[in-house]
């Protein structure tokens, strides 16, 4: 096989004859622009989206790579054709491992995929080398107007504001979340929930041509009720105009009921996977160097095992 990479023009027949047939690993812009990729490619606001191509002799694969603003983290976003569509694994993992290198290259560290564990490209994302850190569920709002809010959220806009963002975000997620996925700093646009003693939660917006997906965060101390919360969320996001998603995690706690008497409806479980683009060094070694003229015998690591690189 040849390596992955960037599409050209003259590979943009076999981008349109691989559009629809593929499956989306980023929820964001799956909810928010749509399952197309090539049309994600096109349309996605947030970040930079790019798309990789491995040519075979029997036709080959196509992949779209979401790299956020500002970050080391990127989002595989779309791969085609599904295997049930005739892709081999082979196929799969060649191109998974070529996203990795081309990943690694523009410097990111980490690549993060959300997936059905219900599909056989679940396993295929294992093989490649892809570990489970989070589960998480999908929900919708169909457009419907909403109650009116007890209070106001306040846009999120200077240096203080983006440091209360990150305090609360750092309070609320577990270590290993924060180490391998960036906070919700990213994404369209964040509002807080101020209380007597600083902020309280925030509300994290993703928006798109075909609704918006929206991430709340509240500390359990707050005299706030996630209720509120999400009532003043959807009057922000004009939910009486367009479908809202929710996306909660399962370290997030259970939201369920207030989902459910918002008027949201359960899509359906996800597994979120991530790959590191590169090995830690596992293992060293030391032993002297040649004695360098008029000077002293100095100490040089020697990598025994694994040494850093991409995966």
């Amino acid at each position: 096989m040849t390596e992955v990479r960037s599409l050209r023009l003259h590979d943009l027949p076999f981008a349109y004859r691989m559009s629809g047939l593929g499956i989306s690993f980023d929820a964001q812009i799956r909810l928010t622009v749509g399952d197309d990729g090539f049309r994600q490619a096109l349309m996605a606001g947030t970040g930079e989206t790019q798309v990789y191509v491995l040519r075979t002799s029997g036709g080959g694969a196509l992949a779209q790579m979401h790299y956020l603003p500002d970050v080391h983290y990127a989002r595989l976003a779309y791969v085609a054709p599904a295997l049930a569509e005739g892709a081999s694994e082979a196929l799969w993992l060649a191109m998974l491992d070529g996203m990795t290198a081309v990943a690694g290259a523009r410097g990111m560290v980490t690549i993060i995929a959300e997936v059905s564990d219900d599909i056989p490209e679940f396993e295929l994302l294992r093989r490649a080398g892809y570990a489970v850190y989070a589960r998480q569920d999908l929900w919708v709002r169909s457009p419907a107007p909403a109650p009116s809010p007890s209070f106001q959220l306040r846009a999120a806009r200077n240096a203080e504001d983006q440091q209360a963002l990150l305090s609360l975000y750092g309070s609320l997620v577990p270590g290993l979340i924060k180490h391998v996925e960036p906070p919700p700093t990213v994404a369209d646009q964040c509002f807080l929930v101020d209380g007597k003693r600083g902020s309280e939660g925030l509300v994290a917006v993703y928006e798109g041509a075909n609704g918006v997906l929206l991430e709340t965060y509240l500390l359990p101390n707050s005299l706030r009720t996630s209720t509120e919360l999400l009532t003043a969320a959807l009057n922000i996001v004009n939910a009486v105009g367009k479908a809202v998603y929710c996306r909660v995690r399962d370290y997030m706690g259970s939201q369920s009921n207030t989902l459910s008497d918002a008027g949201f409806q359960h899509l359906g479980p996800q597994a979120v996977m991530y790959r590191h683009t590169a090995a830690r060094i596992t293992q060293s070694t030391y032993r002297l160097v040649e004695k360098v003229d008029g000077g002293v015998p100095l100490p040089s690591s020697i990598v025994d095992g694994h040494q850093s690189g991409t995966a």
